[in-house]
């Protein structure tokens, strides 16, 4: 979600996780961390969504990219990352 000029809190992007079912069942913890560049804004993730990702709408004038990292730790570290 984002926050519009407006102060309303919009959707943008949806990412759904695999249903776990069973007893004793651990909700997933899902990490994400986004940098954002001049021109791109990068969205790290460390675990695979159900159909993807879907973009509802851009609200940025930049391009929104994923990539997949198998540990966060590193992208963590950047100086200025969201998690």
């Amino acid at each position: 979600m984002y926050v519009n000029e407006s102060g309303e809190k919009r959707k943008f992007l949806t990412y759904k996780c695999p249903l776990t079912y069973g007893l004793d069942v651990i909700p997933e913890d899902i990490d994400f961390v986004i940098e954002e560049t001049s021109d791109v804004i990068t969205v790290y993730y460390e675990k695979e969504p159900v159909d993807g990702f879907k973009v509802e709408n851009n609200p940025f004038s930049k391009e929104i990219q994923f990539k997949f990292l198998s540990d966060l730790k590193n992208v963590r570290a950047v100086e200025g990352a969201c998690f």
